[in-house]
């Protein structure tokens, strides 16, 4: 209180009573208002003023250590993106945690039920990341796009990049990996099966670990090669997106993620997710065009004239015929003469 003194007019005191002090023997003083009936530190008055007088720069020394607090909680800024040295314009597999065989997944699947972990967080450090309409911006609609974005990945800005929750690998074709300037020698050579919905399997390459920079954020991430012609250059499965903490919304065609210096977006690309679907779409007609049989087809055959029986009658036949074959053609023709037009009569 004697720093309120200090402050003098700067202070705004409470109004002094004019009833009697009751009961002056008792301990409940407030020196804020001058009689009794609380205490001083349970007065809400003088939290009020405190608060106050702090707000316009005043008990600058008393605060002083907890402003510095402040300032070491405060998030650092957003770190600057890497240089880009190039710009390169549902799938399930083994992983890491879900196991490499059916026996594996069979015994992670069976255990399941049976290990439940809590999050080890505080709910007051939690940051909320939440959708709404106006995260949708301009999008074309009606839309049923798939999440297409580009994002940075070993000093290279990767476009087409899937984002496909879909997916238990994240998956790099192989010309995506010869266009950022790495070679087959830079992989692991570690093999596996990657099987899709409808059951077909697809041997993977190897697999390699890259830097991908997320909105500040560098995780490494290990990528599964397949040498397949495909629409995408890279599809981010599972592990990116649980790793990150990525919330994609395919409705709002953005992801959000948390980072130390809040709530991160990317949007995606819709155009290009359009343009993709339209590319897969044609990619899968022509490989069923190929699927068909091909009928061979010669060229026009040589033909000779040939007398039948009744000797005024002529037809063209082939003369690759054998014997056989056009001697029964010329016994049929003739025993039906009457059932051909041999001259064109003009009205």
């Amino acid at each position: 209180m004697r720093e309120f003194h200090k402050l003098g007019n700067v202070v705004k005191w409470p109004v002094k009573s004019n009833k009697p002090k009751a009961n002056p023997d008792s301990k409940l003083w407030c020196d804020f208002h001058g009689y009794y009936g609380h205490r001083a530190h349970d007065c809400v008055a003088l939290r009020r003023e405190i608060q106050t007088l702090i707000k316009k720069g005043n008990l600058s020394e008393f605060t002083k250590h907890s402003t510095h607090d402040r300032r070491e909680q405060t998030p650092a800024r957003q770190p600057p993106p890497p240089p880009h040295h190039k710009v390169i314009s549902f799938i399930a597999g083994w992983s890491d945690v879900c196991g490499a065989t059916y026996s594996q997944a069979k015994r992670i699947a069976r255990d399941a039920n049976l290990h439940v972990t809590q999050a080890n967080v505080q709910v007051n450090n939690i940051t909320r990341v939440y959708f709404d309409e106006q995260d949708k911006g301009t999008k074309r609609e009606p839309q049923y796009d798939s999440l297409v974005i580009s994002i940075p990945i070993e000093n290279c800005l990767i476009k087409r990049v899937l984002v496909d929750n879909g997916s238990a690998e994240n998956i790099m074709m192989l010309t995506t990996l010869k266009q950022m300037g790495l070679a087959e020698s830079d992989m692991l050579k570690r093999t596996t099966t990657l099987v899709g919905f409808s059951g077909e399997t697809k041997r993977t390459m190897g697999e390699i670990a890259l830097p991908i920079y997320a909105q500040g954020v560098n995780l490494l991430q290990k990528f599964v090669i397949i040498d397949y012609d495909s629409t995408y250059n890279i599809i981010h499965g599972r592990p990116w997106i649980h790793d990150l903490k990525v919330i994609p919304s395919t409705y709002h065609q953005v992801i959000k993620f948390s980072t130390p210096w809040g709530v991160q977006e990317i949007h995606g690309d819709q155009a290009t997710a359009r343009e993709c679907y339209k590319t897969c779409l044609k990619s899968s007609i022509i490989r069923e065009e190929s699927k068909k049989p091909v009928i061979a087809v010669s060229g026009p055959e040589k033909l000779v004239e040939v007398d039948l029986s009744t000797g005024d009658k002529r037809v063209l036949m082939g003369e690759d015929l054998s014997p056989t074959i056009e001697s029964n053609l010329v016994d049929f023709l003739t025993s039906r003469l009457d059932d051909f037009a041999w001259e064109h009569e003009r009205k």
